[in-house]
């Protein structure tokens, strides 16, 4: 099978779009974070296939993808209040949902658990699709299980291809910061995933507590699809550049000048320009933090390398959700 390239210029495109999902075939497209690949709720076969597509584990839940927290309403209950108010804020975008199920949402979605996320993504392509199609899409994300996430056609393709019936293209900036994950049904409300709303950024609209969890994590999970090592520093400035320094010495004689540097931008003034080093960006603009980190891994692995020394940033504010993403591809994290 040969994956379709959809043109989201294209009306007919989007028809055929809602067609592959009736059919029971998967569709990838893109959300304001990264790519998404979904389909038909109701259809389990379709909803087993993501699973073997993606080489995901069946114990793990897919969510759901919606145009509206309001067509949602039929497959959840015990809806808080905080719900609407987060609602009005921050939907579309960026936000996952974690609430009690009903029994319209198929176990085979939530790998049995009582609970199913819900999501909105406001890019206008997922939009267009999710409110031509009269069913509910059931969607993760478009990479293998471990891997990093798809943030452009061209990763979809190369990790997808032939795998799923058709992927639509974008124009619109994807972040590749993951969608903050909250879970409503404890009290107090928990974060599972850090992302670009912030724990502090919720509990300051709720005037509430919001724990943090690390539920989410999959630390370590990209060393099945990969052979990097990523050591990720944190810590105070001087005293991560410093071990930056200290590791890329002693790692480059043991791997044969296999060593990969990843800096913040002006860091090199602090560490002189080691070899094979590339930049995250400013510590100013966070939101392509994250993208520029998985693009400059993926140039590391095609330029094969053993290891890839990662500085570590503030984790203050949005810092937080930055990090947190990028420690969970890392073999190791060193604080300093």
């Amino acid at each position: 099978m040969k994956t379709e390239i959809l043109n989201s210029q294209n009306e007919e495109d989007f028809e055929k779009a809602v067609s592959i999902l009736k059919n029971g075939g998967i569709l990838a497209f893109p959300t304001e974070t990264v790519f998404g690949i979904g389909a038909d709720m109701n259809n389990e076969s379709a909803v087993r296939r993501i699973y073997e597509i993606k080489e995901r584990n069946f114990s793990k839940p897919l969510s759901l993808h919606v145009a509206s927290l309001d067509v949602a309403k039929p497959y959840i209950k015990n809806v808080p209040d905080d719900a609407y108010i987060l609602e009005k804020n921050y939907l579309p975008g960026p936000l996952m949902m974690i609430f009690d199920k009903t029994d319209l949402v198929p176990n085979y979605v939530t790998a049995n658990l009582h609970k199913v996320g819900i999501r909105v993504p406001s890019n206008d392509i997922f939009q267009e699709i999710a409110n031509r199609f009269d069913g509910i899409i059931v969607a993760t994300s478009a990479n293998k299980s471990g891997a990093f996430p798809a943030s452009s056609l061209e990763q979809v393709l190369k990790s997808l291809d032939g795998s799923i019936e058709a992927v639509f293209d974008n124009d619109s900036v994807i972040t590749g910061l993951a969608s903050t994950v909250l879970d409503l049904t404890t009290r107090p409300y928990r974060v599972i995933r850090s992302g670009f709303i912030t724990g502090e950024d919720i509990s300051e609209l709720l005037e509430k507590q919001v724990l943090l969890s690390d539920d989410g994590d999959i630390s370590g999970t990209i060393k099945q699809l990969s052979k990097l090592n990523i050591i990720v520093v944190e810590g105070t400035r001087d005293n991560v550049l410093n071990k930056i320094k200290e590791l890329y010495e002693k790692y480059s004689k043991e791997h044969e000048d296999k060593v990969g540097v990843l800096l913040a931008d002006g860091s090199e003034e602090k560490t002189g320009i080691l070899k094979h080093t590339k930049f995250l960006g400013s510590v100013n603009e966070l939101d392509h933090m994250v993208e520029s980190f998985f693009a400059c891994v993926r140039a590391f692995e095609n330029e094969k390398m053993d290891i890839v020394i990662v500085e570590g940033i503030s984790r203050e504010d949005r810092g937080w959700a930055v990090m947190d993403r990028i420690c969970s591809y890392a073999s190791e994290v060193i604080s300093v």
